[in-house]
């Protein structure tokens, strides 16, 4: 059953409680308690990743290399989780800050040494107390700026990508019109 499936609407005691753990997992760097908060058939869907993870093996992979990467990561809930009103799932908005000193195993993608500080909001769906659908979401052009993957909005390198683009739409272009 995933969040909306007619599940009962969760109370703002038991969702205060769970995150509370969660963000102390995350700060304490405990993976293995992050996996046990959460189902075997989890689905785990972030913007940094370059598909959905699944389950307590996916979520311990996700945070070890989110711990790897950012060894000094931080997550702060910017308010208290809001339960759905359909039921299931609740919705919590956060700020994670950190600096990126280690591989981004994922996305193959080297140290830094950038500081980052974003802010997202994370959708959960439980059953039986445990997460079943973790999906978050932030602005990830705005975290590759900040970790130095894309120029800075506006620079030299930012031109150079966009004039890159315009050739590359060209020749799509081009190729699409060859297919018809």
């Amino acid at each position: 059953m995933s969040p909306g499936d007619g599940a009962e609407i969760l109370a703002l005691d038991f969702l205060d409680e769970w995150s509370e753990r969660w963000f102390e997992a995350w700060n304490g760097q405990d993976a293995e308690a992050l996996a046990e908060m959460c189902s075997e058939d989890l689905v785990l869907d972030d913007p940094a990743l370059p598909e959905a993870l699944h389950g307590r093996a996916g979520v311990r992979s996700f945070a070890a290399d989110t711990f790897r990467a950012f060894p000094d990561v931080r997550l702060q809930p910017l308010e208290s989780p809001c339960s759905s009103r359909r039921g299931g799932g609740a919705w919590l908005p956060y700020r994670m800050s950190g600096t990126m000193d280690g591989f981004w195993r994922p996305l193959d993608i080297a140290p830094t040494g950038a500081a980052i500080a974003i802010r997202g909001v994370t959708e959960w769906g439980f059953r039986d107390g445990l997460l079943i659908v973790w999906d978050t979401i932030y602005d990830n052009l705005d975290l590759a700026r900040q970790m130095g993957i894309v120029p800075p909005q506006g620079s030299r390198g930012d031109r150079l990508f966009s004039r890159l683009q315009h050739v590359q739409a060209r020749g799509r272009r081009r190729a699409n019109r060859n297919r018809r």
